[in-house]
């Protein structure tokens, strides 16, 4: 993700029960000094976990980012590093919804989103180094040879891989 400008509010992306009571958020958070990734882990209207990662004076330019949560068990992954932890708290339940806000119509993300994923079970931290690494070759060339596997057409450009599954 990356910020359009530094508006001097916060921009959020969420994943909810369509309230802000029970939310997992990944926002950015600025004012005119200070550029912030933030997540905050929400149950019952109640933050169990509320990390974040300060840049400084700079709006970042892409960042690849992950957020952890699991009972007891939450991190911020930026650019492939650890930087935040929280060790007590709870999940929230019953999720269903994606949203570029904080969970109830507030505080609209505004910038750019490359992907979005959210997987069924928290990653291993190798994973979440991996996905969130500013150099993907690696995760190219593994899927370079799966594609090989398979028999699939792919294509080199440079360093890394592009991969095109054979659809005929």
């Amino acid at each position: 993700i990356s910020a359009l400008a530094n508006y001097n509010t916060q921009r959020w992306l969420s994943i909810s029960d369509n309230t802000h009571a029970n939310t997992i958020k990944l926002g950015l958070l600025n004012n005119a000094t200070n550029f912030r990734f933030a997540a905050d882990i929400r149950v019952g209207n109640t933050t169990q976990a509320f990390m974040t990662y300060d840049f400084g004076a700079i709006t970042p330019t892409m960042t690849k980012v992950a957020v952890k949560y699991k009972e007891n068990d939450f991190a911020l992954w930026i650019n492939g590093v650890e930087v935040a932890t929280d060790t007590s708290g709870n999940t929230p339940i019953g999720l269903s919804s994606i949203q570029f806000d904080r969970g109830n119509s507030g505080q609209d993300f505004e910038g750019n989103v490359k992907s979005l994923a959210v997987f069924k079970e928290a990653l291993t931290d190798a994973e979440l180094a991996q996905i969130t690494s500013v150099t993907q070759q690696e995760v190219f060339y593994e899927m370079r040879d799966r594609m090989l596997q398979i028999n699939a057409d792919y294509y080199e450009f440079g360093d890394y891989t592009t991969r095109l599954k054979k659809l005929f």
